[in-house]
């Protein structure tokens, strides 16, 4: 499923984090990463992504991120993340 490039040059894992820094940074604002979770679900979609696999690639990114935060992980990130409605585009 993933790129073995992309992967291999860091490319991938630097994107990710790009983008969970972005949504951490924009929480309560999520109305301006519309483009780039719409452009991430189109991806997802091409790739033939089934919405049962989020939740455990949720849970394994939210450990990657208590691990790399350590001590200043808040409590909040033991907690189930909360449903945001995210925009995903319709299959093509």
């Amino acid at each position: 499923m993933f790129n073995v490039r992309d992967q291999s040059d860091g490319s991938h894992p630097r994107r990710l984090a790009a983008t969970v820094l972005a949504y951490a940074s924009n929480i309560d604002r999520l109305h301006m990463l519309e483009s780039a979770i719409t452009s991430i679900g189109r991806k997802h979609i091409s790739l033939n992504v089934r919405p049962e696999q989020y939740p455990i690639v949720g849970k394994h990114l939210l450990g990657a991120v208590k691990t790399v935060l350590g001590d200043a992980a808040t409590p909040e990130l033991s907690e189930e993340p909360r449903q945001r409605s995210l925009p995903v585009p319709p299959a093509e």
